[in-house]
């Protein structure tokens, strides 16, 4: 090997070394904790969620869910996370959910 040689391979493994330095300083983040908690709907507004009559926004703050209209149809419902309180989305009589989100 030539002078040069050594010092091309030298400098390589020095930068190595200096990457591998400076990645032990940076830890791995911790992952997302997972977060649980119930979801109490009225008894009036019952769903099935097994069946797949819910979903959740995009930005995950809020629940809609297709329940039983007094007709014998369906409607949607809208639930906040941080509210108790889940209003009837208007005109969505006879309407269903789909998975094309």
């Amino acid at each position: 090997m030539s002078g040069k040689d050594i010092r091309e391979t030298s400098a390589f493994g020095a930068v190595v070394v200096a990457a591998v330095i400076t990645w032990s300083f940076f830890p791995t983040p911790p992952s997302e904790p997972v977060i649980r908690f119930p979801v109490r709907i009225p008894d009036d507004q019952a769903f099935h969620p097994t069946i797949g009559l819910f979903d959740v926004s995009r930005d995950g703050l809020l629940m809609v869910y297709r329940r039983q209209s007094d007709g014998g149809g369906s409607e949607l419902w809208a639930r906040r996370w941080d509210s108790a309180y889940a209003p009837r989305i208007r005109d969505t009589n006879g309407a269903s959910l789909s998975d094309d989100h």
